[in-house]
């Protein structure tokens, strides 16, 4: 009688989770997302298999399909590398003025403070005090606190609990960004953060009330 070999059954689950994690750290690479073609030669994933995996990713929203037919990270997954990685999403205070109460206060006591430059903040209260500024105002503003010579402007990307996943920002020498162009710096990644947040799936309200008047100078945050 011949021999029958036994099936592995957990081959083909380990398989099928390998091909879905070559498809994501593809499309993580990629700014601008990948069409399917292009998912398939990086990959190597047969055309038919791969399309029926973007096509499961995209209904469950850890992928979004732009009209070109580019895929990118959707908002499910940010959301679960923002909070699988707290720790370093956090650095940044444009982040960290927008979290909610009682994780703001957790990262808050783990702070040292470094002076970088003589601008640099080197205590807890003046920290808080420019978080509290930055979510009023919606956007941060870093004014050679951490490079000598560097101005830099940053607003939040927010999901639709209204929590910080990433930040847009644009920064500069102080020679080139004066703190008379802060205003319209902060109106562009303000106005840039809302758009990536609504692309991603995450509806935001209308934040007209937090624009800074075009041309004001502003005090950095």
């Amino acid at each position: 009688m011949p021999r029958v070999a036994k099936s592995n059954p957990s081959a083909a689950p380990v398989g099928v989770i390998s091909k879905v994690l070559m498809i994501l750290e593809a499309l993580q690479g990629s700014s601008a997302g990948l069409g399917l073609k292009a998912i398939c030669d990086i990959t190597g994933i047969h055309k038919s298999t791969a399309h029926r995996f973007l096509k499961h990713l995209e209904r469950e929203r850890y992928l979004i399909r732009t009209e070109g037919g580019a895929y990118l990270i959707g908002p499910r997954l940010s959301q679960m590398s923002a909070r699988g990685n707290q720790g370093a999403t956090l650095q940044a205070g444009a982040l960290a003025a927008f979290l909610p109460p009682e994780v703001r206060d957790n990262v808050l006591s783990t702070i040292t403070f470094q002076q970088a430059t003589s601008k640099t903040i080197m205590n807890l209260l003046q920290f808080r005090q420019d978080l509290e500024k930055i979510r009023r105002q919606g956007f941060a503003v870093d004014d050679e606190e951490a490079v000598q010579g560097a101005r830099c402007v940053s607003a939040p990307i927010l999901n639709s609990d209204r929590e910080p996943i990433a930040a847009v920002s644009v920064s500069g020498p102080v020679t080139r960004v004066s703190p008379d162009q802060v205003g319209v710096l902060a109106e562009a990644v303000c106005d840039a953060a809302r758009s990536i947040s609504v692309a991603m799936g995450f509806p935001q309200p209308d934040h007209k009330a937090l624009r800074p008047t075009r041309g004001k100078k502003i005090a950095s945050a």
